[in-house]
């Protein structure tokens, strides 16, 4: 049942996905002339506590249904089952500082091409018919 549920809020997920990823590319750019070694804040674990690691997931990536699909965008969330929290992973990040990996971009910008293209079939199809 929870199989059929998370397939049905998939589409969600990816409209959260392209949200998130033109986040963290954002702020890529706005903190790539100040920090040389590529690293920036967290966008998940803004305002939280980061004296101590692991940690449970970050509050921003509770919004997923498919965890899997949040977690993709985090490098510091990894799974370990014998954590003392309840959640399957947890953030590994011992600071606010992390490293994106370099295809995020290329995701917001793919994902911002496949909601044009199926905005604009929806418009044909509403407006000029089959």
């Amino acid at each position: 049942m929870k199989m059929k549920f998370n397939c049905f809020l998939f589409p969600l997920d990816m409209v959260y996905l392209t949200y998130d990823s033109w986040h963290i590319l954002l702020d890529m750019s706005a903190f790539h002339s100040s920090r040389p070694d590529g690293s920036q804040p967290c966008v998940f674990c803004r305002r939280q506590d980061y004296g101590y690691a692991p940690r449970p997931i970050p509050p921003g990536l509770l919004k997923y249904h498919c965890r899997w699909v949040g977690c993709m965008l985090q490098p510091c969330v990894h799974d370990a089952p014998a954590w003392p929290f309840s959640s399957r992973c947890g953030c590994l990040q011992d600071g606010v500082f992390i490293r994106y990996s370099r295809w995020i971009p290329l995701l917001a910008l793919f994902l911002a091409g496949v909601w044009g293209v199926l905005i604009a079939l929806l418009v044909r199809l509403i407006f000029f018919g089959s």
